[in-house]
């Protein structure tokens, strides 16, 4: 059964998880928005378009809220987002995801309880600078204040020796989860044998203080302490 999808405002964040959605080919997506000509263009690409003010209690009720999936708020003012969050509390939602304008936004939104909050100038921009600085980083997310996965490219001291030769856990205290191919962009569970080729990446999972041991040890690995307990490329907060 695929999964359903309500997008409620098709902001450029919006119409870019649209197609990353209808490109699955796993998600039944129901998309609103007040202006016809944006709806015109995506109508190929969901279930059922639909032109209209997502912020009215009465579209909304139309929309069958309680039986999807995801309903993903990204509407264009904060007036509107919070009116629109009010009333799928109101009807039922079952999982909000709603995207922030602001940091007041944020904090509005969290009060209302909303499941997952998306920020995703400030995520994309935080990574950036992150990748400027330290080349190596490919991306990262933050367990906890305490854990986070990191994908890094292969330092030139890893390239040639096996997983085993590396013995990340032992000597780091680091589990590899992934190794993506440099060549083919393949994933690949990290088996013992496997060597490690130049252009590959390493998916590192651990605690943040061993990604330090990490850094101290390997050249071309920064130090990721602080960085990643500040949650630094977090785009998502989930309120407790």
């Amino acid at each position: 059964m695929k999964t359903r999808v309500l997008l409620l405002g098709l902001s450029t964040y919006a119409e870019f998880l649209l197609n990353a959605l209808h490109e699955t080919g796993d998600a039944e997506i129901v998309a609103v928005d007040k202006d016809e000509e944006t709806v015109n263009r995506i109508a190929d690409r969901v279930s059922r378009p639909v032109i209209g003010n997502a912020a009215n209690l009465d579209l909304l009720a139309e929309l069958q809220v309680p039986d999807m999936d995801y309903v993903v708020v990204s509407m264009g003012s904060l007036e509107s987002s919070v009116i629109c969050v009010l009333y799928l509390k109101e009807l039922g939602a079952r999982q909000i995801v709603a995207k922030a304008l602001n940091n007041e936004h944020v904090k509005v939104l969290e009060l209302l309880g909303v499941q997952e909050i998306v920020f995703p100038e400030r995520a994309v921009a935080k990574l950036t600078a992150v990748r400027l600085l330290h080349p190596i980083v490919i991306n990262a997310m933050s367990f906890d204040s305490e854990q986070s996965i990191v994908e890094v490219k292969a330092p030139e001291a890893w390239v040639g020796r096996s997983v085993k030769e590396l013995a990340l856990e032992d000597t780091y205290g680091l589990g590899a989860a992934l190794i993506v191919d440099g060549a083919t962009g393949q994933l690949n569970w990290p088996q013992a044998e496997r060597t490690i080729e130049s252009g590959d990446a390493l998916v590192l999972f651990g605690a943040n203080d061993q990604f330090e041991e990490l850094e101290k040890n390997v050249p071309g690995v920064p130090s990721l302490k602080g960085r990643l307990a500040a949650g630094l490329f977090g785009g998502a907060r989930h309120p407790r």
